[in-house]
């Protein structure tokens, strides 16, 4: 089966890096209280236990994505746009590392 991943930028405004973790992020955003944001992230790391993901979304910094999609059309050019996705979501997901901090010279 041949997947054809599509970008979906969640927040186009948001910076290329924060200190905000993805609970306090949820939370302001979306107008939730900080222990209803950890309930639905819980639910997400639970869901994609099962699923074999690790999900460490206390520990997660949010940031912009536009870049990480740039990277990924870039990456289905040279046929290896799946192989890509993966890397990029293990090492956001799993590694606890900041899509912006992939890039050089970028800064909080």
């Amino acid at each position: 089966m041949k997947v054809n991943w599509r970008s979906y930028q969640f927040d186009p405004d948001a910076p290329p890096i924060t200190n905000k973790n993805l609970n306090d992020t949820l939370s302001e955003k979306h107008g939730l209280s900080l222990k209803e944001a950890v309930a639905m992230n819980d639910q997400m790391r639970s869901l994609g236990a099962h699923e074999g993901l690790e999900y460490n979304f206390d520990r997660e910094r949010y940031g912009n994505s536009f870049d990480a999609h740039r990277l990924i059309h870039f990456a289905r050019t040279l046929g290896v746009q799946t192989g890509m996705e993966e890397r990029l979501f293990r090492t956001y997901f799993s590694d606890r590392k900041t899509l912006g901090d992939m890039y050089p010279g970028r800064a909080c």
